[in-house]
């Protein structure tokens, strides 16, 4: 897998500064994340178990690489970013 620069002017004009970009991507790759293994837990749940016969390992294994080759959620947090797909606001004082 090839390294990509980022250009980080770019990702600091979407927000106030550099640190806070750096805080909502990673909230937003959070979130991606909890996405995909809810995702993944649900392709998993559907594979039924036989023990025996152990032909549900082939299955599990073949989903799991499925979900290894996307794209991971940093980076698509940080392409959410670029590309102004990524909204985000502070809440009230109030509403802490």
């Amino acid at each position: 897998m090839a390294v990509q620069t980022l250009n980080l002017e770019e990702i600091e004009k979407k927000t106030n500064g550099l640190y806070e970009a750096v805080v909502v991507i990673f909230k937003r790759a959070r979130q991606i994340n909890s996405e995909i293994t809810e995702q993944m837990k649900s392709h998993l749940g559907n594979i039924e178990v036989d023990e025996e016969s152990g032909e549900d390992i082939n299955d599990r294994i073949s989903i799991i690489s499925e979900f290894d080759k996307k794209a991971k959620p940093t980076t698509l947090a940080i392409e959410e970013m670029i590309n102004d797909k990524l909204k985000f606001e502070y809440l009230d004082k109030d509403e802490h």
